[in-house]
């Protein structure tokens, strides 16, 4: 639905919006969208029961589930989190990374605390009013992060798992920032090239003045030497890379 009305696609995002009210999958995600496209309280009485994502939140999870922890930490952010407050999104993942996953034993992997520090005065040295790029989405954060630090910026973040796009997807509408923050769903080696066409037909204009590596260490060298062999580097581009001890 977000990406529909971001496309100028009002009725279509309107009817899938519809249809997740029926189904009983309402969240506080599709009543922001619903307000932003009909201007108008949505009349929960014609439709199922919304989704109690608070008790969801609060619930325990089964570690061995696949995804579990990253479908649980959306539910924590749609029911904790303020909508439209990238800040308040963020604070959200940080408490759920170090509250409440830590309960069972698990850890979640964000660039927070004092690397979310650090990764912003780095971004900041990088040229006015760029593109940036993030390989690496997992769940949103650090992409919020930056859309929130360099504001007249676009970002472009790069994740090969489809369930993580998904819950990133939804965490970054929540946080108002669907304009902003652009998600590509495939692997670094396969969608560089794709940017590279990109940046082609707008006349060197896609190019990147930022770059944030949190993918597989082992993968900066190859991706790092794709985008400059595929020219997609600004003069002065401020290159920051995780995972590299």
């Amino acid at each position: 639905a977000v990406r529909l009305s971001a496309r100028g696609y009002k009725a279509e995002a309107l009817e899938i919006l519809r249809s997740i009210a029926n189904s009983g999958h309402w969240t506080l995600l599709s009543q922001q969208v619903w307000l932003h496209l009909s201007q108008a309280p949505v009349d929960m009485a014609r439709f199922r029961s919304m989704s109690p994502l608070h008790d969801q939140a609060r619930a325990s999870f089964q570690a061995s589930t696949p995804y579990a922890k990253e479908l649980a930490l959306l539910a924590h952010v749609l029911a904790t989190a303020q909508p439209g407050n990238p800040a308040s999104v963020c604070e959200a993942i940080e408490h759920y990374g170090e509250q409440v996953v830590t309960r069972k034993s698990l850890f979640l992997k964000i660039a927070g605390g004092t690397k979310a520090q650090v990764l912003a005065k780095a971004m900041m040295r990088s040229p006015a009013n760029c593109n940036v790029l993030e390989i690496g989405t997992y769940c949103g954060y650090s992409a919020v992060r930056l859309a929130a630090t360099m504001r007249s910026a676009k970002i472009f973040t790069v994740e090969v798992d489809p369930v993580h796009v998904v819950v990133a997807r939804n965490i970054i509408a929540f946080a108002g920032l669907s304009n902003t923050v652009e998600v590509w769903t495939g692997h670094s080696g396969e969608l560089i090239p794709c940017m590279s066409a990109v940046n082609a037909n707008n006349r060197g204009a896609a190019r990147f003045g930022a770059v944030f590596m949190d993918q597989r260490g082992s993968r900066y060298h190859e991706d790092l030497a794709a985008l400059e062999q595929n020219d997609l580097l600004m003069p002065g581009t401020v290159l920051v890379a995780d995972n590299v001890l």
